[in-house]
């Protein structure tokens, strides 16, 4: 199978960091075209739209945010050469995440694992799990017990 588009989701935690240095490695080792993704949560869009904020604004600022991390990491690693697409969708972040591969005819997704578990799991429910689930391309899931290791 030829890896020509990766998918990277990012939140915009450490653990999200990493899981870019991993996803930009394997484009650039693949030669892959890369794209990021913030999912606006749910959550967040409703809190927005009770203080009067519309969600097109509220994209807009994430976009801009997502762009800001993506030059940041420019600096830290090479993104010279690598095709790279940033986007930002709203929802439920696994189902927004299968769609764009889907739309975006990904190859390959690239996920970090948060390593909740007890309640906060319970509650929040597993967004890599679920991609796992639904996703029509394989997904790689990367711990932070592995990233640690590869560091």
């Amino acid at each position: 199978m030829k890896i020509q588009r990766i998918l990277a989701p990012i939140d915009f935690s450490m653990r999200s960091v990493e899981e870019l240095r991993w996803a930009i490695g394997f484009a650039r080792e693949h030669e892959a075209e890369l794209t990021t993704l913030y999912v606006l949560p749910l959550l967040a869009i409703e809190d927005a739209l009770m203080k009067g904020k519309d969600v097109e604004s509220l994209r807009t600022e994430a976009l801009a945010e997502l762009q800001q991390l993506v030059g940041q990491m420019a600096k830290d690693l090479s993104f010279s050469g690598l095709k790279h697409a940033a986007r930002v969708a709203a929802g439920d972040p696994a189902e927004e995440i299968v769609a764009a591969a889907k739309r975006e005819k990904i190859d390959l997704i690239v996920i970090a694992t948060h390593g909740r578990s007890g309640l906060p799991r319970a509650f929040l429910g597993s967004i890599t799990e679920k991609v796992v689930r639904l996703s029509p391309v394989p997904v790689l899931t990367l711990s932070q017990a592995a990233m640690a290791r590869a560091a």
